[in-house]
């Protein structure tokens, strides 16, 4: 999967690439890995390993490897609930109780087709200052809605705009906004998770 800018940018060359690998030894897991640029050659920017166990669930920042529940910890639903990510003296809240509920297509056939439809509201994304409680917003993340419209042979695209004040840990957003979505969109399965984590 790549990361593209708007069409309309100065430079359409993609930012980042993202790949998904099943962990050979254990088939229920898998490793996600974002490389800047193109290609499976880039730069790596990050991983994150995760299956059906959650308490063995790790991501990796360049060196520095932990299990994600030091990192990222969540209050409320997995699908509408509020996401911290504290990670090197960077706090990044998730607000995934978004109440946008819209469509927004100029006609059918366009290319750059955003939905935000039913459980797809936006998720918003804040820096957030642990000594003053300031909050400064850096991205939204919209992702398509399901169902019908993928039927129809629409092509759907996934939408992350970044603020300027976002452009520096452009890097950690786009990790973590991977990360939650996976989070939200696996199945809970509660008891299956406890028999593999005993």
């Amino acid at each position: 999967m790549l990361l593209l800018p708007p069409p309309d940018a100065p430079d359409t060359r993609p930012r980042y690439h993202i790949s998904v690998h099943m962990n050979y030894f254990i088939p229920t897991s898998y490793i996600t890995v974002v490389r800047k640029g193109a290609t499976e050659n880039g730069q790596c920017v990050g991983e994150f390993e995760m299956g059906l166990s959650e308490r063995r669930s790790t991501v990796t920042i360049g060196q520095y490897e932990t299990f994600l529940s030091s990192v990222l910890s969540r209050t409320g639903s997995h699908l509408n609930g509020e996401y911290h990510w504290r990670n090197l003296d960077l706090h990044l809240y998730w607000d995934c109780r978004g109440r946008l509920f819209k469509v927004r297509a100029p006609t059918l056939l366009a290319l750059n087709l955003v939905f935000s439809v039913l459980n797809s509201s936006p998720l918003q994304c804040f820096m957030i200052n642990d000594v003053t409680k300031a909050r400064a917003a850096l991205a939204i993340y919209e992702s398509p809605g399901l169902h019908d419209l993928r039927r129809e042979g629409i092509d759907l695209v996934h939408c992350l705009e970044v603020t300027p004040d976002g452009q520096e840990h452009f890097d950690l957003i786009l990790l973590s906004v991977l990360i939650i979505e996976r989070k939200r969109l696996t199945p809970l399965g509660k008891d299956l998770g406890k028999r593999l984590d005993a």
